[in-house]
């Protein structure tokens, strides 16, 4: 193909995406309408055309149904399993072997205080150790505590006995 036809269809301030394109330094998106309302009046579509530096212009394009559903069931087949893939990837990252303990540890350290999360320690593929920070361990020996005082406090209320403990570890939520 020539640079002179080239140039005039597919300039180089045209850029395409999936979902929209940008024409030199100008943004513009794809709205796909499914069905139209049964009776359309004049200024259906007044809201968007009166911002400023929207343009519309419209094409229609009649599908089927049964094509609609099957592109939809596709892209979501395919969200499903980028978020599985996500997912693992999440769930991996919290599962280390012993030897990123050792080697790694900062690493280690920073994602339990930063995300507050538990990283499991396996040794031999097996589960051996859980690593939280300092924090959350405090937080969650105090949640203990207070269920085991409501737990005692239950049991004497269903006895017939007044409670007469209290809790003194300030529960940090």
């Amino acid at each position: 193909m020539s640079t002179g036809i080239r140039s005039q269809l597919a300039p180089k301030g045209l850029q395409f995406n999936s979902s929209d394109f940008f024409i030199s330094d100008k943004y513009a998106t794809i709205l796909t309408v499914v069905s139209y309302p049964k009776f359309i009046a004049p200024g259906y579509l007044s809201t968007l055309t009166t911002m400023p530096g929207i343009k519309v212009v419209i094409k229609h394009i009649p599908l089927p149904f049964s094509m609609i559903t099957k592109m939809l069931n596709k892209q979501i087949a395919e969200l499903k399993t980028r978020y599985q893939e996500e997912r693992d990837r999440t769930i991996q990252e919290r599962i280390r072997p012993s030897a990123d303990l050792r080697n790694h540890y900062n690493d280690i350290s920073k994602r339990c205080k930063e995300n507050k999360e538990a990283v499991i320690i396996t040794v031999n593929g097996r589960g051996d150790t859980v690593t939280i920070s300092y924090e959350e361990y405090k937080n969650m020996k105090a949640r203990i505590e207070l269920l085991e005082i409501l737990s005692e406090a239950e049991e004497d209320v269903k006895n017939g006995n007044k409670p007469i403990r209290s809790c003194q570890t300030p529960v940090k939520q």
